[in-house]
């Protein structure tokens, strides 16, 4: 709604700031933050609500330590959930998005179906709830519309590159060939209704359903249909099952939405699904408001529902839940990625059947049954062996994280990126007098020092380098150092910078045959030249103030003879020694320096504009 009551303001009236509801991270921040804001607000109303009207969790006795505690505490706090989702979702959502229409239909129907569940056992009485059946079918009906919608609707597509090999001749005056280029451009991205979907761990890793049928259209589409409903059945038990201990079913779901949502962005960003060799899936990138409010909504919740919980989300939370993720999943093409990234709601649900299976095998062959586990679902069977309720569910969190990282990271395959990442940020959160201090001691002139005694152990040196000696090693160190202090700043600016761009236009010099190439100088470069200007004015201004560095590396004295004497070592030195004179002078001719640079700045921006 307010998405396209702002678009409305922008383009008629120009309104300024309006425009900032047209990017999806503007939408996704403002919405994971209202969502968090619902809960905060309308939360604690609502437990106190159904408190008074004593809707409270009927506790079954199984023998667990402080299981009867828990019985009065408000139960449907599911309806939390829901409300901090679709709140969000129907102001910050392009609510003509098809994929945006099919997760509310989802949020809705699952929500009602647990809903139901619900009300039977608080107001009827009834410990069993709905009866199975009726949530199967509720969770059947739910996987045909999913899996119809995404079989029938156009706007409904992946976008495959055609690639056509192109020569090109260049020639001479006189007509003789000069040069012969061969090379691969891209002549149009088509719009394909297909059943394919994402493996993991395999280089080529998308898969066709039509495979296992053949290529017969109707046959494919049917199957794709039946493992929609499996999906959506498989993934909404597993989190119903899960949902047994305060805060559990709500803190794994968390990094399982957010992993789901960076794909999401990814698969509808043209480049970034170049980029990675994934598929991309136009107008999936709106699912990441989606997502942020899911997120917002279940940490939200977690402040009420973690121990001791003061209410529970019941069936209406934790089959939305699930349901929500399996068909996030399904419009992404990321389902067969599930039983990795739901690991936790898979060991919990397969619990559960080896013990029923196993029981009715032993009974039957013994006249007795047997268990495997104390008690099923298996973090009850963890409950009877002695363990505190909030020692498991940190456990069972920390396994969701770990299987979330896991995931991403080997979904991806960008080799070395914690490293990477390490690299670029970890500069920036340590003082530059304390890194300054590591590199002194790694870089002495001594034989025991750590660079100079795996030079000599290898071999490599006969004798030990005497680093802060030369000029040239000591301002490579300088420069080095610096540079590692000031890349990670650089490198998040222009990255803003970068994803700031519309994907649509990229997308536009595809179809023209655009290289990689022209597309950066063409688009991006102009588009992100403001910002390009910032980051390197404010990295000359702050090479004119470096003074951590060489002031730690060379003891203040900028040696070897002066070669790292910088500007402000140079004043502080007159400082020191109270010639004020000069280092008045100084500071005159950087405020200069800077004033000159501004406005070099300002003229540029003059001359573009």
């Amino acid at each position: 709604m307010l998405y396209y009551i702002f678009k409305y303001l922008d383009e008629a009236y120009n309104l300024p700031g309006s425009g900032m509801f047209q990017y999806i991270s503007f939408r996704a921040a403002a919405s994971i933050i209202l969502a968090l804001l619902i809960v905060i607000i309308f939360g604690r109303k609502i437990i106190d609500f159904l408190r008074r009207k004593q809707i409270g969790e009927e506790v079954r006795d199984l023998g667990l330590e402080g299981q009867l505690q828990k019985r009065g505490t408000p139960t449907m706090g599911g309806v939390i959930i829901l409300l901090a989702i679709l709140v969000p979702i129907l102001l910050l959502g392009r609510l003509d998005n098809i994929y945006i229409q099919l997760m509310i239909v989802s949020t809705v129907w699952l929500g009602l179906i647990g809903g139901l569940d619900d009300y039977i056992k608080v107001f009827r009485h009834n410990k069993e709830g709905l009866k199975g059946r009726f949530k199967i079918v509720g969770q059947v009906g739910l996987g045909i519309i999913v899996g119809t919608t995404m079989c029938l609707s156009q706007e409904i597509v992946v976008r495959d590159k055609v690639v056509q090999p192109v020569q090109t001749v260049y020639m001479n005056e006189d007509g003789s060939v000069l040069e012969t280029v061969h090379r691969n451009v891209v002549i149009s991205s088509e719009s394909l209704k297909t059943t394919q979907t994402t493996i993991p761990f395999i280089k080529n890793n998308e898969f066709d359903y039509g495979w296992l049928t053949g290529g017969n259209t109707t046959m494919t589409w049917l199957l794709y249909v039946l493992v929609a409903i499996f999906v959506v059945t498989a993934v909404s038990n597993g989190a119903n099952l899960t949902d047994g201990l305060d805060g559990l079913a709500t803190g794994v779901s968390v990094p399982i939405v957010a992993v789901l949502g960076v794909l999401a962005y990814l698969s509808g960003h043209i480049v970034y699904a170049d980029y990675l060799n994934i598929m991309y899936i136009p107008d999936s990138g709106e699912l990441v408001v989606f997502a942020a409010a899911l997120v917002g909504a279940l940490v939200g919740f977690l402040w009420y529902n973690s121990f001791p919980a003061q209410i529970f989300m019941g069936d209406t939370g934790s089959l939305s839940i699930g349901g929500i993720i399996a068909v996030f999943a399904l419009c992404i093409r990321k389902e067969l990625l599930l039983p990795l990234l739901c690991g936790v709601f898979l060991v919990e649900s397969f619990s559960v059947m080896m013990q029923v299976g196993y029981f009715k095998y032993t009974k039957r062959k013994y006249g007795e049954g047997h268990r495997l586990l104390l008690m099923a679902p298996v973090h009850h069977h963890f409950q009877k062996k002695g363990q505190f309720e909030t020692k498991i569910v940190l456990r069972f969190w920390i396994i969701s994280l770990l299987l979330a990282a896991w995931f991403t990271d080997l979904r991806l395959k960008l080799k070395g990126q914690t490293f990477f990442k390490t690299v670029i940020y970890m500069p920036n959160l340590i003082m530059a007098s304390a890194f300054a201090m590591l590199f002194f001691t790694l870089f002495s002139n001594a034989e025991t020092a750590p660079i100079n005694s795996i030079l000599l152990k290898l071999g490599i040196v006969s004798e030990p380098v005497r680093w802060l000696s030369n000029v040239w090693t000591a301002r490579g160190l300088v420069g080095l150092m610096n540079f590692l202090m000031w890349f990670g700043n650089t490198t998040i600016i222009l990255m803003s910078a970068i994803m700031g761009v519309d994907p649509g236009l990229y997308e536009a010099a595809q179809l023209d045959g655009c290289t990689s190439g022209q597309m950066f100088w063409k688009i991006t470069m102009p588009l992100i030249r403001p910002l390009l200007i910032y980051t390197l004015i404010t990295s000359v201004v702050g090479g004119l103030q470096m003074f951590d560095v060489p002031q730690v590396l060379t003891n203040g004295k900028g040696d070897p003879n002066g070669s790292t004497n910088t500007i402000i070592m140079y004043l502080n030195q007159h400082l020191f020694s109270k010639n004020y004179g000069t280092a008045g002078a100084l500071s005159v001719l950087l405020f200069l320096v800077c004033g000159v640079l501004c406005v070099m700045i300002y003229k540029l921006q003059s001359k573009e504009d």
